[in-house]
């Protein structure tokens, strides 16, 4: 600034007339573009940055969205599949260890990144995927015999788990067709599979 207004006040009071006045005057001037430069350059580095954490954190956030919808569709076709378990001897168990594929959905849905879901407000459909999983994870644990009574006695509380996975799953759909529609469209077919 002072550079300006001293060369400026010098050039109008007195204009440069030697060849040494009129190098002064231009190092000054080339002084200040060359300063001008460089922080437009650290301003439009910082704005780029900004940018790539941003594009960052929105795909971090739609990987997370399409996580949660694959596990609660994966959470509602093992439910749905359970539906279908009969219980007469000699019948084969669909699932012999349902019990701890439930859980280790539940401890996938568990270890997902708070922040990414809280980012896109369906913590609440992540506790209740996770409470579905774990409520099948405890119904299973003693192992259904193949003679036995499990599923004749569970089968309406299944069906209603699996209806609250259902809405759950098609809110969750909803979010990621809504916040990634490029993404959400890639994997519909998946997503749509029963």
């Amino acid at each position: 600034g002072l550079c300006v207004g001293y060369f400026g006040a010098k050039f109008y009071s007195v204009p440069p007339t030697t060849s040494g006045d009129w190098a002064t005057w231009a190092g000054c001037v080339g002084t200040i573009i060359a300063v001008a430069v460089a922080g437009f350059s650290i301003y439009a580095q910082n704005q780029s940055a900004l940018n790539l954490e941003k594009m960052r954190r929105h795909q971090d956030d739609a990987a997370s969205l399409l996580a949660l919808c694959y596990l609660g569709r994966e959470i509602r076709q093992m439910i749905t599949l359970t539906g279908f378990q009969v219980n007469l001897p000699g019948n084969p168990i669909l699932y012999p260890d349902i019990s701890s594929d439930f859980a280790s959905m539940a401890a996938i849905i568990s270890s997902l990144p708070i922040e990414r879901v809280a980012a896109r407000a369906v913590v609440g459909h992540s506790l209740g995927l996770r409470r579905i999983a774990l409520h099948m994870t405890e119904a299973y644990k003693l192992g259904p015999t193949q003679s036995g009574n499990f599923y004749w006695v569970n089968r309406d509380k299944f069906f209603k788990l699996e209806q609250e996975c259902g809405k759950l799953n098609q809110d969750l759909r909803g979010v990621l067709a809504d916040f990634a529609p490029a993404l959400f469209k890639a994997h519909k077919t998946n997503l749509d599979r029963l």
